[in-house]
């Protein structure tokens, strides 16, 4: 048996991260153009309770669509249901899949 030492990434220093309302595209947009760190996108408190369908879609269309690979993404929801979970993950490989 071998053993291979695994250097660890080097940390991430996040200086700042901007918190967009999912029901709103066009500051989803303008966040993944900004220079912050780190964007959290909200599906829940930010969002009117009629509107939090729709934020959930936005915000899967624009992690499909936006090239997020300079900064992370957090996304913020109350509502971890099964079925907002498998929603989102099948989205995200979905994503994996196409390169």
């Amino acid at each position: 048996m071998s053993f291979h030492t695994i250097e660890p990434a080097k940390a991430r220093l996040n200086r700042s991260e901007l918190a967009v309302p999912g029901s709103n595209v066009q500051m989803i947009e303008k966040a993944a153009k900004s220079s912050a760190d780190v964007v959290f996108l909200d599906m829940e408190d930010a969002v009117a309770p009629s509107d939090k369908e729709q934020a959930r879609k936005n915000i899967i269309e624009a992690l499909n669509d936006i090239d997020w690979v300079r900064r992370q993404c957090q996304l913020g929801s109350m509502d971890w249901t099964l079925t907002t979970c498998i929603e989102i993950l099948l989205m995200l490989l979905n994503k994996l899949d196409q390169g």
